[in-house]
């Protein structure tokens, strides 16, 4: 091993160490594995990982060290790419097919293929299949956690200590088993979820009727056939029938029937529900809708003498893809919480209508794609809602009803005038603008025969964006839809929320893109953006 090599293991123990004792990586730990993302370091970083796998004597803090490093390199390129980076793609795609090959070769120990795959899946990456074959080779997963007679009582101890380490938390323990299971083949998760309903732990059997959400419809299936065969052995608490009733809007429509069956017999067999206890949210916020469609809504809880926060994550054309809750936080801890989401996401305040409206919206996305995250049931109940169903809103409607409660004066044909004219100058007040540009294959495609700067934004106007009208005219209307959620209307001066609203109309009529000022910035950004990538 060369000096740089050995400089690396050196660290990577370091890391592995560390990350024992702490329990966790600190943001440096994160800052360092990006810089050697952008230095051009993943693919050595997996080799390092193999090698030492490999070794006579492997050292199981180096490997933790080497897979942390990687897992969180990788989602930086994955970052990057999704920003229109050329060569983070590229880098992607190579190290994620040498994952492939080492995997293939054989001869690494599968504690770290195991670690290799999580890392993979938390970063939102699917594990090679020759990574997945290698595990299933090295470890007996499916005797292991399908509760079989071979290994009922191994079994049943390691769920235990799982749910002890997660603090008896269902949506932990669905969010730490999802990841794992994500890692292997379908009929190796379906033998996970399996076990899960079939634990003597409530809180286990819990988790895992999480999985009536898994995108892998077989691995859903089960997990509902499953909840049905716990409920035989041990009693299901009410609280499972409300999750239930909460998440079938939810649901594809082949899973309803099977959802309706395990609602309807755990009604008959379920314990009386106890009153639950909920916080009171005290402050609503949301992000501006990026160039990407995501945005973020925050809530902040009080929860007697301790606080609490609930987040949740929308993005254009996948729904709500992660929602979370942290709770056991001081007043001073959610405080610092929020004032960091408004300075460094230029977040607003809203209101509790906001958020269901955009959830909603978000959720009739998730319908054409993949069922929402369990941790959206946790945060429903967090901030006390009901069931929210899915229910789209269309940009013209959202402009409709923000337009109508503000004055004939100010949405005229001189107001809209106006607001075209201003659009460049939003960016001086929301930063988040910025972000708006488009950066994909077809801009590529388009843009890479053409010379000249002109030629380009041209062609960015009347090929790319006439094509995108709903989409840049749903982020122009949601981001107006959170300014005016916490305002009101000014009789002299025009909020800026109306002169998005009206840009935003404009958008999705039939009007000529290349008049609008916000749209040729949006397409000048997008030529700026594709002659300074990177290759």
């Amino acid at each position: 091993m060369g000096r740089v090599g050995g400089e690396l293991a050196e660290l990577a123990a370091a890391i592995g160490e560390g990350l024992r004792t702490a329990g966790g990586a600190p943001p440096e730990l994160y800052e360092l594995a990006r810089g050697m993302a952008h230095a051009g370091l993943s693919a050595e970083l997996a080799r390092a990982a193999f090698a030492e796998a490999r070794a006579r004597r492997p050292k199981a803090a180096r490997i933790d060290g080497f897979v942390f490093l990687l897992g969180a390199a990788l989602d930086e390129l994955r970052l990057r790419g999704n920003g229109g980076s050329t060569a983070a793609k590229r880098e992607l795609d190579m190290v994620m097919a040498l994952l492939g090959v080492e995997s293939a070769k054989g001869g690494a120990e599968p504690g770290m293929l195991m670690a290799l795959a999580r890392a993979l899946t938390m970063a939102g990456l699917p594990p090679p299949t020759a990574l997945q074959k290698a595990m299933v080779a090295g470890i007996d997963v499916a005797a292991h956690y399908s509760g079989s007679e071979a290994h009922p009582g191994k079994m049943q101890a390691d769920l235990d200590k799982i749910a002890q380490e997660l603090g008896d938390d269902p949506f932990r323990i669905q969010s730490e088993m999802a990841a794992m299971a994500a890692a292997f083949p379908v009929e190796h998760r379906c033998a996970l979820i399996h076990g899960l309903a079939l634990s003597a732990n409530a809180e286990v059997r819990a988790a895992g009727l999480g999985f009536v959400l898994d995108p892998e419809e077989r691995c859903a299936l089960v997990a509902l056939s499953a909840a049905r065969e716990g409920a035989q052995r041990y009693s299901p608490p009410a609280i499972n029938v409300a999750r239930l009733v909460r998440m079938r809007p939810w649901l594809p429509q082949t899973r309803h029937a099977a959802t309706d069956e395990l609602i309807a017999h755990l009604r008959r067999t379920a314990s009386a529900p106890e009153p639950a206890a909920h916080g009171e949210v005290k402050q609503w916020f949301t992000t501006a809708a990026d160039g990407a469609g995501a945005q973020s809504l925050f809530a902040l809880i009080k929860e007697g003498r301790m606080w609490a926060a609930a987040s949740v994550l929308v993005k254009h054309g996948e729904g709500v893809c992660d929602a979370w809750v942290a709770d056991g936080m001081s007043k001073r801890e959610a405080a610092e919480l929020a004032a960091q989401f408004i300075e460094e996401a230029d977040a607003v305040e809203v209101t509790s209508d906001f958020f269901v409206q955009r959830v909603g919206d978000a959720l009739a996305g998730n319908a054409e794609a993949n069922p929402p995250p369990f941790g959206l049931v946790q945060v429903l109940e967090a901030v006390a809602f009901g069931p929210l169903p899915p229910r789209a809103v269309s940009p013209a409607a959202i402009c409709e009803a923000l337009l109508s409660a503000a004055p004939d004066d100010q949405i005229g044909a001189e107001a809209l005038a106006h607001a075209q004219a201003s659009a460049p100058r939003w960016r001086e007040r929301i930063g988040t603008i910025d972000t708006w540009f488009e950066a994909d294959e077809t801009v590529e495609a388009l843009l890479g025969p053409i010379r000249g700067r002109k030629k380009r934004v041209a062609a960015v106007l009347a090929e790319i964006l006439p094509l995108r009208r709903e989409f840049w005219a749903g982020r122009v209307a949601w981001t107006a839809a959170a300014l005016r959620a916490k305002s009101g209307v000014d009789p002299i001066l025009t909020p800026l929320w109306i002169d998005m609203a009206l840009v935003a109309r404009a958008i999705v009529s039939d009007a000529p893109l290349a008049g609008m000022p916000l749209m040729r910035l949006i397409a000048d950004d997008t030529v700026r953006v594709f002659e300074g990538r990177d290759f």
